[in-house]
């Protein structure tokens, strides 16, 4: 699978088969704030650990939570083409699809985090100017 992000809409009207039809469900089916959704919504994309989350939760391949793809009906089979003499092939290809979705989970988190130092110092530095500093 590529190491894209989807279009955050796309994804979100295909959920609906699956009950999820507000941000306030997806926001409870992964266990996060509407806010992250909110913020998703606003770049226009739909994280894979998002997919890879929603794919466990329902039972669905995440190449179907992503493009449409596949089965919808949930089957088990794993990712990749395991032969006889690889049989972890599609072991290997999901754990790869895992570290990459939680690279980009990280990373969405880095950023919120250096917005909010960025905004901790604006106010400091406001707070200092007004002779009001909180030393504790």
């Amino acid at each position: 699978m590529a190491d894209i992000t989807k279009d955050f809409d796309e994804v979100f009207a295909r959920l609906g088969i699956l009950g999820i039809k507000t941000q306030k469900d997806l926001a409870d089916a992964l266990g996060i704030t509407q806010a992250a959704i909110a913020d998703a919504k606003k770049r226009g994309t739909f994280p894979k650990g998002w997919a890879f989350e929603i794919s466990k939760a329902y039972t669905r391949p995440v190449e179907w939570v992503l493009t449409g793809q596949g089965k919808e009906s949930g089957d088990k089979t794993p990712r990749g083409n395991p032969s006889p003499s690889n049989p972890d092939k599609g072991l290997k290809e999901m754990f790869r699809e895992i570290i990459d979705s939680q690279k980009e989970v990280i990373a969405l988190q880095k950023e919120k985090i250096s917005a909010l130092e960025e905004k901790l110092a604006g106010w400091e530095a406001s707070s200092k100017k007004a002779g009001n500093m909180d030393t504790t």
